[in-house]
């Protein structure tokens, strides 16, 4: 028996038991078929369960339907991520499962960051009048160093003319200050679709820009989860 035509990704194994770890690394895997004799696992986004009029008879394969049931909160890292205040130190991390990612959020447990000597230290922005004191500077990018979470056109920027001038990097989060412990990023109106082992970094925001850091200091460090969506 197999489930016909919901498999959207095929894949070869050495044995028939790694095609669960092979499901288990895809959000959108419910369940899988094997094909006997060519070792091959058939990955399905719907379970015999939801499209019992598509499980049909097949004596060269045979089906298993995912055990584990996905969390909501997922996490990410084995060691705390860290990003420090300038310098080019952002906290790198690896996708572990691909798919589409509604929200992240970081959970504080180490250090903090300082924008400048006179004022105080933030797990997550810069305490400093010209941010109108409750900003926070913590962004997600990708790869090439472009904003995910929050999307960029959630990012502010301060006057043209002033230090940094136009250049985005600051937002705010309602119900979130500079020692929160979590921050929790809004729900994407467009989800982040991400693949296995792919790279994302988390910046300070000034650090991110190259801009007005020579006197921040300091480094936060964080656990990062994701919520696929």
């Amino acid at each position: 028996m197999f489930l016909k035509g919901h498999t959207f990704k095929t894949c070869q194994v050495g044995l028939p038991e790694e095609c669960y770890f092979k499901c288990d690394e895809e959000v959108t895997c419910q369940s899988y078929n094997f094909v006997i004799g060519q070792n091959v696992c058939e990955l399905n986004n719907r379970t015999k369960e939801a499209r019992p009029e598509d499980f049909l008879p097949d004596r060269k394969r045979f089906y298993m339907k995912r055990l584990t049931n996905r969390e909501n909160w997922q996490k990410i890292n084995t060691e705390p991520v860290c990003f420090g205040a300038r310098n080019n130190k952002p906290g790198v991390f690896n996708i572990t499962k691909s798919g589409p990612i509604k929200t992240m959020k970081l959970i504080h447990k180490s250090g903090s960051i300082e924008c400048n000597p006179t004022n105080g230290a933030s797990y997550w922005g810069c305490i400093n009048p010209r941010y109108y004191g409750n900003m926070l500077m913590t962004i997600i990018t990708n790869a090439n160093k472009e904003s995910v979470l929050p999307p960029v056109g959630d990012l502010k920027a301060l006057q043209p003319g002033t230090t940094c001038g136009t250049k985005k990097h600051f937002y705010s989060l309602d119900g979130t200050n500079h020692t929160s412990p979590e921050l929790v990023f809004r729900d994407l109106s467009n989800h982040l679709s991400v693949l296995r082992n792919q790279e994302l970094q988390i910046w300070y925001g000034q650090d991110l820009i190259d801009c007005s850091e020579e006197d921040n200091n300091g480094n936060t460090c964080f656990d990062v989860f994701v919520w696929y969506g």
